[in-house]
């Protein structure tokens, strides 16, 4: 797990100027708010990569085989001749599509959504980096703010030149 933090000196800004304090302030907490959400996005997309990359067991699949034949015995009693080649196809999705609710009832998520969390993990990480890089350049823009925040947002630009091209 990657842990990156953000080390605040204050509690607020010292300025004169209130409404200039409110709108950074504003700018800053929504940077934060994107920084944390990315760091939570690249985690989860490595645990989920992680966890995609390890089979099930033998004995798992071994019990969802026996499990499957169980099923498909109890579906076959409802056919006369369930060796018929006619039936296999309706006796194979009856059996698979029992077998999944079975899965999904007890807990276990569809394949088809732990196969696509990777994904949508990934696209969370690039839009939380892409509007990290959008408020950076709304805070470079800003008057009275220090020219190391144009020089971070030029770098982001050099680290991640298409960053808003991959999230499209």
């Amino acid at each position: 797990m990657y842990i990156f933090e953000i080390v605040k000196p204050g509690t607020w800004l010292e300025s004169e100027d209130r409404d200039w304090n409110w709108e950074i302030e504003g700018i800053l907490r929504s940077l934060e708010c994107q920084f944390y959400e990315a760091n939570l996005a690249l985690n989860m997309f490595l645990h989920t990569l992680q966890r995609d990359r390890t089979s099930p067991s033998t004995e798992q699949w071994e019990a969802d085989a026996n499990r499957r034949s169980e099923i498909r015995r109890e579906v076959e009693q409802k056919y006369e001749n369930p060796y018929d080649h006619s039936v296999w196809d309706e006796i194979h999705l009856e059996t698979g599509i029992i077998f999944k609710r079975e899965q999904w009832q007890s807990g276990k998520l569809p394949r088809e959504f732990e196969h696509n969390q990777v994904f949508m993990h990934a696209r969370a990480f690039l839009y939380a980096l892409d509007s990290f890089d959008k408020f950076l350049r709304v805070l470079k823009n800003q008057s009275k703010v220090p020219p190391k925040v144009s020089e971070l947002h030029d770098e982001i630009g050099t680290c991640f030149p298409d960053l808003r091209g991959v999230r499209m």
